[in-house]
């Protein structure tokens, strides 16, 4: 039986801590003969091995517990390729470990979110938010969006406006890379799918991100759906209660934007 995000329920911290055991029982069988070798007798090997199998996963939820990021991050990518490079033999289904990256990632903050201007963060979105009859190409500019309720973007423009956050609308990987080195942001808030999310947040790292995955209503990559509400609580959390509600968004398209 595979094991999935929803189902098991082992997700988040549970996946977490499974693959920093499977790091460490890795690790043990490297170092086991070389401890041998050395003149260790095998109980204390075998002891050795227990121990790094154990010690990495405490480690890891603990500095997942107090918010400590610069602990936590490089072990959640070593934990994600873990999982990655053992997801047949645990037969784990599709995007169980991008998902569990997402989510660890997100509960990493512990609440303790970084100080920034509203002009620092930049609202990242994927492209098939966007209704696929849409005649505006937003990828070049956002602001072109004319609201009219038929996909989430108008109500995350809005969002935007109401805070005077950046947006950008990415087509994919290379192009929201592409945004981000534009941009310079202090915090991104972004909205993708499991696989695009979780490499953009490895790819981006030291930038802090709290990802949300879209949803697949109609498919992958076509008329996708995200929580409006919940980018929403995101934004009042990092930045409070907007300040002026006529603030309008500085989204990366606009032809009033000056250069970096």
């Amino acid at each position: 039986m595979s094991m999935t995000v929803e189902e098991g329920r082992p997700a988040g911290r549970g996946l977490f801590a499974a693959g920093l055991a499977l790091l460490g029982l890795v690790a043990g069988a490297v170092l086991f003969p070389l401890l041998l070798l050395a003149g260790l007798s095998a109980a204390l090997g075998a002891a050795a091995w227990a121990l790094t199998a154990g010690l990495l996963p405490a480690l890891g939820l603990l500095a997942l517990r107090r918010g400590a990021r610069r602990l936590a991050f490089p072990l959640l990518r070593l934990s994600f390729w873990m999982l990655k490079i053992f997801a047949r033999p645990l037969n784990l289904d599709p995007l169980v470990p991008e998902r569990m990256l997402v989510e660890v990632n997100n509960k990493s903050f512990a609440g303790r979110w970084p100080e920034v201007d509203a002009s620092d963060v930049l609202l990242l979105l994927p492209h098939c938010l966007q209704y696929h009859e849409c005649p505006h190409r937003l990828t070049f500019r956002p602001d072109a969006c004319e609201r009219c309720g038929r996909c989430p973007i108008g109500d995350l423009m809005e969002l935007a406006g109401r805070w005077g956050v950046d947006v950008a609308v990415a087509t994919g990987g290379t192009s929201a890379r592409r945004s981000v080195e534009d941009a310079r942001p202090a915090m991104i808030i972004a909205v993708a799918c499991p696989r695009d999310l979780s490499l953009g947040i490895l790819d981006v790292y030291p930038i802090p991100v709290r990802g949300e995955l879209n949803r697949w209503l109609h498919g992958q990559c076509f008329d996708t759906w995200v929580n409006v509400e919940e980018i929403e609580r995101v934004l009042k959390e990092l930045l409070g209660n907007p300040a002026d509600q006529s603030l309008q968004s500085r989204s990366m398209g606009s032809e009033e934007r000056e250069g970096p």
